[in-house]
């Protein structure tokens, strides 16, 4: 009986493989497949070799072919996932994923993975069932329990979500993305301070983890630090993540002092978010003869904001798949002469990008209130009112209002004030959780003090979390306000029924020292004023805008004392709440706040002005 060279020839081949020797093993594994073309292993092996390569469209070719044949060999299901995920075909490495998890029901890695994948697709409820099963497969792996802990805050079960990532921590306390993750959370529920430690502890195991650097940034705007503090740690964020980023190659725009600007903004919340609903105006009301406008999108799962942004402008460009440095590469091939962040520290940025200088001109505006410590930023955009500090960007200040508000056209109409049906006032902030400060929840209970018969309203997102309803509540029940006088609501289930809570309130009081800035918007838009105590840096003096906008300068209050009394003496006239309630939207409607013409022509005349001294500048 002749002896069969097959298995010789396939052993031989994963020696070399293993060796590295990866062109002797493609030979030896293609001469298997000459003579049995349907061998399966060799065309799994031969596949694993062309991925390593970086030939990995012609491995999943392999890899299905192999899977043709022998579909019940989970190993070939397992590297056609691992192959198709490291291309972003997300939804089919998923369906991989899932087989083998059918063919080895024991193996933690198939359900982990797939749970990973299906938050990247935002499938959170799907995500934490997978999640969950890889968890009690592998209870001690500190991986699964940080996606699990996600996955459930991506939900809204934050108080859930908390335990888990604790446990990931508890688990692998030297892993950084656990005490970021863990980190994000503490902060949505308001545990501001326990962010921080953790955000650090992050920072400290990965000096390099931007997400966990800029986190800590974010978070540092919710607590009342010194101004040079923050500067210096926004300084050291730059240093620390673009010590290695090349240096800039000199920028060939051409330098016509007067031809058509070509605008780029980048963003990943082109989208049902605050960022989309302020820069919409803008972008729908430039001049398309002085401006070209490109955005740059990251949006993950698009929605009616996205697609209506989209139709308004000249290019738009998806950009959540490429890395920073094709980003850059991108912006450059476009030749964008003004080139705008909307993100600053917040989730989605990519100030990795603008730190390679792809454009001559690099700005940042309105999604975050401060500096983004990059050098190669060049200037901030903020109004005459919102900014006493010194940045590493120049600021640049509008003359009116630096935000304009789209209102949500089914918008609910507003209703008599809410002490007509109560016969109480009813004062109300729905912020984010991490802007009640200690010292604003301090002033808060003073008012109900001062005001007996008042009651108060929180809404956030988080407020449906039972351990964090309870100590909100104790915030107050410390002070001996009685628990029946908070009302906690918790996110709803659509943008109108959001705005229609608004009509619980009579009175709108603002955060400190990080300020509101869509909330005040929303809130005065259905009829509710809002008292803002001004501070001495940007997050803290947005509601000095906003309220100097709409033509309500005496509700800013420059003092603790102040506040409180504004809030009296307004509560007390019930008159003028009335006549602010019917009139308070149209006086928007006739002011900066809505005029995105104005505002245009402002931020256009800003882009042109700098964009001449460039043209001037030696080349």
């Amino acid at each position: 009986m002749p002896h069969d060279p097959i298995p010789h020839m396939l052993q031989t081949a994963l020696q070399h493989q293993q060796a590295r020797e990866f062109s002797q093993a493609e030979s030896l594994y293609r001469q298997v497949l000459q003579k049995h073309p349907d061998h399966p292993d060799a065309l799994h092996l031969l596949g694993i070799v062309l991925h390593t390569v970086g030939r990995s469209d012609a491995a999943v070719d392999l890899f299905r072919r192999a899977i043709s044949i022998r579909s019940s060999d989970a190993r070939f299901h397992r590297n056609l996932a691992l192959v198709l995920q490291s291309q972003q075909r997300f939804n089919e490495a998923a369906e991989a994923w899932r087989r083998v998890a059918e063919l080895e029901p024991r193996a933690a890695d198939a359900p982990a993975q797939l749970g990973a994948l299906l938050i990247k697709e935002g499938r959170h409820e799907q995500a934490i069932e997978a999640l969950r099963r890889a968890a009690a497969l592998d209870p001690n792996n500190a991986g699964v329990q940080s996606n699990f802990g996600s996955a459930l805050a991506l939900s809204g079960r934050i108080g859930d979500s908390i335990e888990a990532l604790r446990r990931a921590v508890d688990l692998e306390s030297t892993a950084p993305q656990s005490h970021h993750n863990l980190a994000v959370s503490l902060r949505q529920v308001g545990l501001v301070e326990e962010a921080e430690e953790h955000f650090r502890a992050a920072i400290r195991l990965n000096p390099t983890h931007g997400a966990a650097g800029s986190g800590l940034l974010l978070t540092l705007q919710y607590r009342e630090h010194d101004a040079t503090e923050v500067f210096a740690e926004h300084k050291a964020w730059a240093r620390r993540n673009t010590s290695s980023v090349p240096p800039a190659p000199a920028h060939r725009n051409d330098r016509d002092p007067m031809r058509r600007l070509r605008v780029g903004y980048v963003s990943a919340d082109l989208r049902q978010h605050s960022v989309g609903f302020f820069i919409e105006p803008l972008l729908a009301a430039h001049d398309a003869a002085a401006v070209e406008v490109f955005c740059y999108s990251g949006v993950d799962h698009p929605d009616e904001t996205t697609r209506r942004i989209e139709r308004q402008v000249h290019h738009w460009r998806t950009t959540q798949s490429l890395s920073d440095e094709h980003l850059a590469h991108l912006i450059r091939q476009d030749a964008i002469d003004i080139l705008v962040d909307l993100s600053g520290h917040t989730a989605g940025h990519r100030l990795l990008a603008f730190a390679r200088k792809p454009a001559p001109i690099q700005l940042t505006y309105l999604g975050y209130p401060d500096t983004t410590g990059l050098t190669q930023i060049d200037y901030r955009i903020t109004d005459v009112f919102a900014d006493p500090s010194v940045d590493a960007e120049t600021l640049v200040r509008l003359p009116r209002c630096a935000w304009c508000y789209r209102p949500y056209e089914a918008a609910p109409r507003t209703t008599a004030s809410a002490f007509h049906s109560n016969g109480h006032i009813t004062f109300g902030s729905f912020n984010t959780l991490a802007k009640l400060s200690p010292t604003v929840v301090d002033l808060w209970t003073q008012l109900l003090r001062r005001l007996s018969s008042s009651r108060l309203v929180l809404k956030s997102s988080g407020l449906e979390d039972f351990s964090t309803r309870a100590r909100f509540l104790s915030l107050f029940t410390r002070h001996h306000i009685d628990p029946a006088r908070i009302t906690l609501l918790g996110k709803s289930n659509s943008l109108h029924d959001h705005l229609e809570s608004y009509n619980q309130i009579d009175i709108a009081v603002d955060s400190y020292p990080y300020h509101g800035t869509t909330s005040t918007c929303e809130a005065l838009w259905m009829g509710v004023p809002v008292i803002t105590l001004a501070g001495d840096c940007h997050v803290s003096r947005v509601g000095v805008s906003l309220n100097t906008a709409v033509g309500l300068p005496e509700l800013i209050a420059d003092s603790p004392e102040r506040y409180i009394e504004i809030a009296l003496d307004l509560a007390h006239d019930t008159r003028r709440l009335s006549s602010l309630r019917a009139s308070l939207r149209d006086r928007m409607k006739e002011s900066a706040l809505t005029d995105a013409p104005a505002l245009a022509r402002a931020v256009e005349h800003t882009y042109r002005r700098i964009w001449t001294q460039w043209c001037g500048a030696d080349a």
